[in-house]
């Protein structure tokens, strides 16, 4: 029995093979397909859909790949939108997208929307999953590296303490992210000492 293109069943198989050709790098397939796939989703679901919001998630994964940057931020600023009005501002996915747009925004320099942002991200994620939860200790550092990147050390490096900390209690001191963090955290003491040289 064939199913037709706008049958849901299709357009799942299309999103599915976009995916595939994501994880293969095939990134201009990807980007086809996963057109189509938001096309068909926003005619037969409409905007709102949660299924139409992730296929535009998807494709801006697909332009972030590409190094599309600015068409990238246009969708996700979409999807933010989307999934606070349709879920609230305090849902994970709706988390995630504003941690996804920080991202991007990382990539096209805007520093202080970024720190916006991910201050926002991981204020949320505290109150909703407590300190030591792996996505508040992620979203923190992340904010620790932005921080780098702005030049701000002793915040960094404050904030990478707490990361250590954390990671070092709730997964162990010779777990990968402990020691990635162990690390980040050794090169931080040693710039923020820099710092404090250049400053006397």
């Amino acid at each position: 029995m064939v199913l037709g293109d706008d049958h849901p069943d299709t357009i799942r198989a299309s999103a599915n093979l976009a995916a595939t050709y994501g994880y293969l790098g095939r990134y201009a397939e990807a980007e086809t397909l996963q057109l189509d796939v938001l096309k068909q989703r926003t005619k037969l679901l409409g905007v709102d859909h949660p299924d139409t919001i992730t296929a535009s998630a998807n494709l801006a994964v697909i332009y972030a790949e590409l190094g599309r940057y600015v068409e990238e931020e246009v969708l996700e600023l979409e999807v933010l939108e989307q999934r606070t009005k349709l879920l609230g501002a305090d849902h994970p996915d709706t988390i995630r997208a504003s941690s996804h747009l920080a991202g991007t925004y990382s990539q096209l320099g805007k520093y202080d929307e970024v720190e916006r942002m991910q201050n926002d991200v991981l204020q949320r994620r505290m109150a909703l999953l407590g300190d030591r939860h792996p996505d508040t200790l992620l979203a923190m550092w992340w904010l620790a590296s932005t921080y780098v990147t702005m030049e701000r050390y002793s915040e960094a490096l404050e904030l990478t303490k707490k990361v250590h900390c954390g990671y070092v209690e709730t997964l162990g001191e010779n777990h990968p992210q402990s020691l990635k963090v162990a690390a980040f955290l050794e090169s931080l003491t040693a710039e923020d000492s820099d710092d404090s040289d250049e400053s006397e």
